[in-house]
């Protein structure tokens, strides 16, 4: 009981300061969600972070910072490309349910542990797809798209120049990343529309949000 009170004060703390309010049904999902990420990562090499302050800060509160780079009053539909254990898109999921969301990962033994956190959280309109990012544009279907791409700690040659054909025309890609993506003069068919920057609380630094945006045929 010590222990969850520990995890519930790191987190409801820890997402207050980057600006955002949990309801109690969604801390309670995340506290199953670190105990659960804690035992799978015994077996499967889930994230290299082991120490309680680590996970919540450096996975659960810096995937919530990126819900202020999008609209989700619209209930947009979300892929998390190599997402991993689940991040950014199963934290940003639990604190809003309305998103839909398509985790894209290429890893068998991470792909499980996703279908295992989406049952054991009740997650609805959520879907694992078990494919790198490039297999997944190949086989999709023609009319697949969706509003907001996002990815974190992934490098970017490694999503460009695919992202593009994920993102509806008016849709938008959310990278995390430590520093800036810089100035280049094309992103593969897409613009650096903004960065917005943030800090992490308990002193784990700085972040950047780095928002792209397809260019239109007007531009």
């Amino acid at each position: 009981m010590e222990h969850r009170k520990k995890i519930e004060d790191l987190l409801v703390n820890g997402v207050s300061h980057v600006g955002v309010t949990l309801s109690d049904e969604a801390i309670s999902k995340f506290v199953v969600y670190f105990h659960e990420l804690c035992q799978w990562n015994a077996k499967v090499n889930l994230t290299s972070l082991s120490d309680e302050s680590d996970i919540i800060v450096n996975l659960f509160v810096d995937s919530l910072a990126g819900s202020h780079a999008f609209d989700l009053d619209s209930a947009p539909s979300l892929a998390d490309i190599g997402s991993g254990g689940g991040f950014p898109g199963i934290p940003l999921k639990i604190a809003f349910p309305q998103i839909s969301l398509t985790l894209i990962e290429p890893k068998k033994k991470k792909t499980a542990f996703l279908h295992h956190i989406i049952g054991k959280l009740s997650l609805d309109r959520s879907m694992v797809k078990a494919n790198t990012i490039q297999e997944f544009v190949k086989n999709k279907p023609a009319d697949w798209s969706c509003d907001v791409v996002a990815s974190k700690a992934i490098r970017p040659e490694d999503i460009f120049p695919a992202a593009i054909s994920l993102l509806h025309p008016e849709g938008q890609m959310c990278m995390y990343r430590s520093q800036s993506l810089g100035e280049a003069n094309s992103y593969y068919g897409m613009n650096l529309n903004r960065e917005m920057s943030y800090e992490l609380p308990y002193g784990y630094g700085m972040r950047i949000l780095s928002i792209l945006k397809p260019i239109s045929h007007d531009e």
